[in-house]
């Protein structure tokens, strides 16, 4: 009996010892980034050198906060809320509301004013205010205005643009390159670039102050956001040249959803706009993205429309070889989400997690018939065959997915090929897998510290920026 109770109160104690352990353990965020570095948009202290496994961000105390010194330079590495990346920047957001950016600036897209260097070189603070004389709410106690705590950033791969949602979602910053209204601040438009953050402009239509932003995405000459109740906005050119996979919205068709199941429809025009404008019909809306073809709408219930151009053949459903501009429904599969390449797609179904893809393959230009227009399962290695997924993310060519147990899997160009391939400029290893080798199916992504875990992912032209945590 002694012997039995000396176990018993061992194994407690070993419980109780397990359970103060973990209590004590904390998680750290951080963000991590690879692929090419040129232009300086891996944010890394030395040379622009392109990384081919996943580095950490390291924010240099000098470029965070130079005119407060030291002392509000304490938590510069504080944990990271939010990730973004551009076409060559890259964007942060701390939880405390602070937002660092990093890479190319030609156009103001980091929201930084460096005439007349065109790059910023490493993380550096950028800051909000609002200039609104008729609010005080970000007014200190001199009536001056006070820097604005943001709660995320978003860019694009083909964006020369960016926008930051501040706390509450009520004000949207926009800044970068504007030719064509992209940015959606109203007044004159006068295609000039804003090179520090500006408040977005909705139409004289919209209540602006009941519209809440809570997400957002951005093409190459056009911006969609997300409202807290599910309707869409847009803003900027509608088409651009004669190729027609560099166009986002032409015409369109008003859906309309009865509760029979059949939509009603009928056509309308979404002109250019320099002001955001809601678009008609859609509703329920959680999920965005945008590419140089089209844009890809995501309802609470998994329903996905895209809108677009048929040449680009990423709208991922059956489409009329005359190549007229249109919206409509994929059918068939419910998704979580979706994002858009240069002229591919993927996306995770709502039910399974699995993988779905459609347009062009790596090596091919446009997608056609051989490949397949409506979405079919992402191949996987055997080992691999019934992992689930969450998230997804595209970029140029090359693609992230996070699985519901949060490791990182990625695939398409790696950098063996393509753009730089015969001057060696730009080796890239977007994929984070240790070469810059092309991938033809998901392969994991292998962290040093176990504890890892993938929270979020963003591709960009030819990087990658990942959110993830581990144990501190």
């Amino acid at each position: 009996m002694m012997i039995a109770s000396s176990l018993s109160m061992l194994r407690h104690r070993s419980s109780s010892l397990m359970r103060r352990r973990l209590f004590h353990a904390t998680l750290k965020t951080d963000a991590y980034v690879a692929g090419n570095g040129d232009f300086f948009r891996l944010g890394t202290r030395d040379a622009p050198s392109s990384s081919v496994t996943f580095v950490p961000v390291h924010f240099e105390p000098s470029k965070c906060d130079p005119e407060n010194g030291d002392e509000a330079n304490t938590n510069i590495n504080a944990n990271i809320a939010s990730i973004a990346s551009g076409g060559a920047h890259s964007m942060v957001v701390t939880q405390s509301g602070r937002v660092f950016a990093t890479g190319l600036n030609e156009y103001g897209q980091c929201g930084i004013r460096i005439h007349p260097n065109d790059i910023v070189r490493g993380w550096t603070r950028v800051e909000f205010r609002d200039n609104d004389d008729d609010d005080d709410e970000n007014d200190d106690a001199n009536g001056e205005s006070v820097a604005v705590e943001i709660e995320k950033a978003i860019s694009g791969p083909s964006s020369s643009h960016s926008l930051c949602i501040a706390r509450g979602g009520k004000k949207v910053f926009a800044f970068g390159k504007n030719d064509r209204g992209q940015l959606g601040v109203g007044g004159v438009f006068d295609g000039k670039e804003i090179e520090e953050g500006t408040l977005i402009a909705f139409e004289e239509t919209v209540a602006e102050e009941d519209v809440v932003i809570v997400d957002g995405a951005t093409g190459r000459e056009s911006t969609v956001l997300i409202s807290s109740n599910g309707d869409a906005y847009y803003s900027g050119k509608i088409k651009t040249d004669k190729d027609e996979r560099f166009s986002m919205i032409g015409y369109a068709k008003k859906f309309l959803f009865p509760s029979s199941g059949s939509s009603a429809v009928q056509s309308t025009e979404l002109p250019q706009t320099n002001s955001f404008r809601k678009i008609p019909g859609l509703r329920n809306i959680v999920k965005c993205s945008v590419s140089d073809a089209c844009v890809a709408f995501v309802d609470g219930n998994g329903k996905t429309f895209t809108i677009g151009t048929t040449s680009g053949k990423v709208l991922g459903r059956e489409i009329k070889e005359d190549n007229t501009i249109n919206v409509g429904a994929i059918e068939d599969v419910l998704f979580e989400n979706v994002s858009l390449g240069f002229n591919f797609a993927v996306a995770v179904a709502k039910s399974s997690g699995a993988l779905f893809t459609w347009g062009a393959d790596l090596d091919d230009q446009e997608a056609d018939s051989k490949h397949g227009l409506k979405p079919r399962l992402v191949k996987h290695e055997p080992a691999n065959a019934n992992l689930t997924f969450t998230k997804v993310s595209s970029g140029y060519k090359h693609c992230a997915a996070i699985t519901s147990d949060d490791r990182l899997f990625t695939w398409g160009w790696g950098g063996s090929v393509g753009q730089h391939f015969e001057d060696k400029e730009s080796s890239a290893g977007q994929l984070g897998l240790g070469n810059d080798f092309d991938y033809p199916i998901p392969t994991e992504v292998k962290w040093k510290d176990k504890s890892t875990k993938v929270l979020d992912v963003r591709c960009g032209q030819n990087h990658t920026i990942v959110l993830a945590s581990r144990e501190d």
